[in-house]
């Protein structure tokens, strides 16, 4: 192994597909090694693809706008519950810009939606401050 090893990448389990670490991995062919230290990720392939997101927008070279724009399509098509803010958190993209896409991407009614800090809220909070009052 070389003196300076590399990072560990991060592989998803049940596909055992690299999520991160795609160029830490040529490196380390290039450097000619054969073996790379691992993490190994258990969850569904959603919750794979934000963690794969979340990685590579907060290291190295950072995702495009438009990648980062995608994966926020991505993500409020199939978890419409999380919160704007939640999804931004992932993305790097403003909370606006997720309830503008949120706006081209979900149909229907919504009625909760999940923070980031893991509670439930309503989309629309005027009905509990008029029961408040």
């Amino acid at each position: 192994m070389a003196p300076n090893p590399l990072p560990p990448i991060t592989v998803h389990r049940p596909m055992m597909r690299v999520i991160d670490g795609y160029h830490r991995l040529k490196a380390a062919r290039l450097r000619g090694e054969s073996r790379i230290v691992a993490r190994f990720f258990d969850g569904d392939e959603t919750a794979a693809f934000v963690l794969a997101v979340r990685l590579n927008v907060r290291h190295g070279l950072p995702l495009a706008l438009a990648d980062r724009k995608r994966a926020a399509e991505r993500i409020v098509a199939s978890d419409p519950q999380w919160s704007d803010r939640r999804v931004a958190s992932v993305t790097g993209i403003a909370s606006g810009t997720v309830g503008d896409i949120r706006k081209r991407v979900v149909r229907g009614p919504e009625g909760r939606r999940l923070g980031r800090d893991g509670r439930v809220r309503p989309v629309d909070g005027s009905t509990g401050r008029t029961r408040g009052r």
